[in-house]
C-alpha cells in the first residue's frame, strides 16, 4: 500500500495507528489514547485484521478488512468482556 515510508510514517501519525505487536494483556492494559487524539488503534502482529481501538470511554478488539473494495470495520467487544485468544 505504501511506497514512501515518510508517507507511511505521516499517514500512521495522523491516525494514530500504532505498529503491530504481538497481543499480550499487558502490552492491551498498556495501551492509551494519545492526547487530543478521537481514536488510536493498536494492531496485532499475529492476527492482521484484529487490532484494539482505545477512544475517550473504552478500549475495543476490532475486525478491519476490506470487501469489494471498500473497508470493512466491525467491533468485536470490549476488552474487558473478551479474551485475546477469543478475540483472534
Amino acid at each position: 500500500m505504501f511506497h514512501n515510508s515518510a508517507y507511511m510514517a505521516a499517514y500512521m501519525e495522523k491516525d494514530n495507528i500504532m505498529g503491530r505487536v504481538n497481543f499480550t494483556a499487558g502490552r492491551i492494559s498498556d495501551f492509551t489514547l494519545p492526547a487530543g487524539a478521537e481514536q488510536a488503534f493498536l494492531w496485532d502482529s499475529n492476527t492482521k485484521t484484529l487490532a484494539v481501538r482505545a477512544t475517550a470511554n473504552a478500549k475495543a478488539y476490532i475486525f478491519q478488512s476490506r470487501f469489494n473494495g471498500k473497508s470493512l470495520r466491525v467491533t468485536i467487544g470490549s476488552i474487558k468482556d473478551w479474551s485475546i485468544d477469543r478475540a483472534r
